[in-house]
């Protein structure tokens, strides 16, 4: 998990970029079912709203969102995003500003 001291770019709160560390890495389905169920339960509400001004600011630059989701920078940072949003959020519109 990452610490706080070394958590810095603006935009991403520390538990957004903690909660794509734990469920979005490599864009498993699986794990993004997993957020998908945890939310529905009750957990992490704020991920939704975090998320979305988080795509709509673009907050995450490549190696950033690359860090945080351990994938590579081959397919843009958007269409990974979309990747997550359409899996956690499947009937809701993807964000846009």
């Amino acid at each position: 998990m990452i610490s706080s001291e070394q958590f810095s770019h603006a935009g991403v709160s520390l538990r957004l970029d903690q909660v794509l560390r734990v469920y979005a890495h490599d864009l498993n389905p699986h794990t993004l079912a997993d957020l998908r169920g945890a939310i529905a339960s009750g957990r992490h509400q704020w991920f939704r709203d975090e998320f979305a001004q988080a795509v709509r600011d673009g907050a995450y630059r490549v190696e950033e969102w690359c860090a945080a989701v351990g994938t590579s920078g081959d397919s843009p940072v958007r269409d990974q995003q979309r990747v997550v949003w359409a899996v956690v959020f499947p009937d809701d519109p993807f964000p846009t500003a």
